[in-house]
């Protein structure tokens, strides 16, 4: 397999994600998911999305462009969840910043800078940072919902939203383990038990990198080699034919 084909499977995948249903696929690659009557059936496959744990970032990006054009069927949970949801995966797509590059009417800055800042701990790598943020955000700041009349009435906050992704601390995890992977054939198991936000859990931590086909040894996490953090030698072979051997001797001798 070269190394193109991996980043073709991920492109594919991205574009046709297997969990997206028949009507959604057919409203997101048709004319007609710019009818606003289709708004409903794309904010319930949000839904579903979380709380499967599936991703479709082509799906969810169609409702932020349906609140372009129908700026009055807004609803800020449904923007924050989209973002949420956009956050594992932006590693090479960025679908965060795809997400905000559509948002004509932002949410509040209280709203929207905690999640720009674990968005930008995530791009850094900093991930002992991004899991220090992600358990400080707020709560009840008054997000208005699908049920609510008016932003004041609710009690729901970014920390309430969070926690209906019943896949976002798995998915940031394999973030983490595509990244270590990439850069490391071991890693200290103290590092990877920060990045990975299993402090104080080390049975936890465990039985998580066992599942995953890693082992820990001691103070000491052996990563499984991949196609790059094994090192291999490459042997470049030049063959020079007798008319450009001739040229260089010409060469030499001038």
């Amino acid at each position: 397999m070269t190394a193109a084909a991996p980043a073709a499977s991920a492109m594919s995948a991205w574009l046709h994600p297997a969990s997206r249903p028949e009507v959604i696929d057919n409203l997101v690659n048709g004319v007609d998911r710019y009818n606003p009557s289709n708004l409903p059936i794309l904010v319930d496959y949000l839904y579903e999305q979380i709380q499967t744990g599936a991703y479709d970032c082509l799906a969810n990006l169609a409702i932020l462009k349906l609140y372009q054009f129908n700026p009055p069927s807004l609803v800020p949970s449904v923007v924050l969840h989209i973002l949420l949801l956009a956050l594992p995966h932006s590693s090479t797509t960025n679908d965060f910043s795809l997400a905000l590059a559509l948002l004509e009417r932002p949410p509040a800055s209280a709203l929207l800078d905690p999640l720009l800042a674990l968005s930008a701990s995530l791009q850094s790598s900093n991930f002992p940072q991004f899991w220090a943020q992600l358990h400080a955000l707020p709560a009840g700041s008054g997000v208005l919902t699908e049920d609510d009349d008016d932003a004041s009435g609710g009690e729901t906050g970014l920390r309430e939203l969070a926690a209906e992704h019943v896949a976002l601390v798995d998915n940031v995890r394999a973030l983490v383990l595509r990244q270590v992977s990439a850069a490391f054939r071991s890693v200290g198991k103290d590092r990877l038990t920060r990045y990975l936000d299993f402090e104080g859990d080390d049975k936890g931590l465990e039985e998580y990198l066992a599942g995953k086909g890693w082992t820990v040894k001691g103070e000491t996490v052996e990563v499984p080699p991949n196609a790059d953090n094994e090192v291999k030698g490459v042997v470049v072979q030049e063959r020079l034919g007798l008319q450009q051997l001739q040229k260089v001797v010409a060469q030499v001798q001038a």
